[in-house]
């Protein structure tokens, strides 16, 4: 009995044969691709979230609302955050170099409250420093002129 004949009594096998044909490598390496993509754009979305979270946490009262996040769609049509930032109150509080040196000093621990700090968040922490430099110099010039005010009083006193 040949192979012809085998096929017309036992069609299934071949069949199953077609059925089991490996699909096109291009095919294969998209799936492949779409699905690395997917878990790399998760892995940036926690990243991102979680240095955020820290900003937000070391803030406080501080900061100026939660984290707002930019975000880009997946192959599988999922919004993955790849960017953030917490909005938060950097001047100075007029009339008032403690409250100033207390802010600052809130917004150099937030910036470095995360495991990497960015650029903006080292940028941050520089603008937070001069402005607590700035504010404990005020402090000196009031603290100075009370006590040259004092000392007056008990000179013509």
């Amino acid at each position: 009995m040949g192979l012809a004949a085998v096929s017309k009594i036992f069609p299934y096998p071949r069949a199953r044969a077609a059925e089991k044909t490996p699909k096109p490598a291009d095919e294969v390496n998209f799936r492949i691709g779409r699905r690395v993509a997917e878990a790399k754009l998760a892995a940036v979305d926690g990243a991102v979230r979680a240095h955020e979270a820290a900003h937000v946490a070391a803030l406080g009262t501080a900061g100026a609302g939660g984290a707002s996040f930019s975000y880009m769609i997946g192959p599988d049509g999922t919004r993955y955050a790849v960017g953030g930032s917490v909005r938060v109150t950097a001047s100075p509080v007029p009339g008032d170099p403690e409250a100033t040196i207390r802010r600052a000093k809130a917004l150099i621990l937030a910036s470095y409250a995360v495991i990497s700090p960015s650029p903006a968040d080292m940028r941050v922490a520089a603008e937070a420093y001069q402005m607590e430099m700035q504010a404990k110099r005020e402090l000196a010039r009031e603290v100075e002129a009370g006590e040259e005010a004092g000392m007056q009083r008990e000179w013509y006193a």
